[in-house]
């Protein structure tokens, strides 16, 4: 989706957000306290031509790696702090050009896995659950991944000023198919 990028003269990296549950950063045990604490945080990586899917992530998983490590993504909520203070300074003209330019990414990946928060006492295997998550002016396409009772759910959500119909059915198309691909290189 992103090809074109290599022949540009400027900011040729693929930039990737991660959305991280920071329930436990924050010490949030209370079974009871329902909702979803999230941070997030990116990294970059330049694609050289011949590099290979497999090892473009795996480099990407080694900077996630050491971001998760030392808990840097919680910087974010400080970043987004003074970002919203100094947000209104600028004109709505410049405000509308900040992120794209500054965070150009092209989506963003939440997962939660609800059976780590929910006490399941294995008698009701029906509940079911599916989520989206609002794009935000950072990222304009989010998938929301929800695992509950071992189904994974994918939620889209989108910007339709960014994204037509057509190019976000792309989009899920490639995530759909390298997402079979993982599960069936896991067998």
């Amino acid at each position: 989706l992103a090809e074109n990028r290599r022949s540009a003269a400027r900011r040729k990296n693929i930039a990737v957000a991660s959305i991280a549950n920071i329930r436990k950063d924050l010490s949030v045990t209370s079974p009871d306290t329902f909702s979803i604490f999230l941070g997030y945080f990116s990294v970059s990586h330049l694609v050289p031509d011949g590099i290979t899917l497999e090892q473009l992530v795996r480099d990407i998983h080694s900077q996630t790696e050491k971001i998760k490590k030392y808990k840097l993504y919680l910087r974010a909520i400080i970043d987004q702090y003074f970002s919203l203070a100094l947000f209104s300074f600028l004109s709505p003209e410049r405000q509308k050009k900040f992120y794209p330019k500054y965070y150009p990414l092209c989506a963003g990946i939440t997962n939660v896995n609800l059976q780590t928060l929910w006490d399941s006492t294995g008698d009701d295997d029906s509940i079911d659950y599916i989520r989206t998550v609002s794009t935000g002016p950072v990222s304009p396409v989010v998938f929301s991944l929800t695992t509950v009772n071992g189904i994974l759910n994918v939620g889209v959500s989108y910007r339709t000023t960014v994204y037509t119909q057509t190019e976000i059915n792309k989009i899920i198309e490639n995530f759909s198919k390298y997402i079979s691909c993982l599960s069936t290189a896991d067998r």
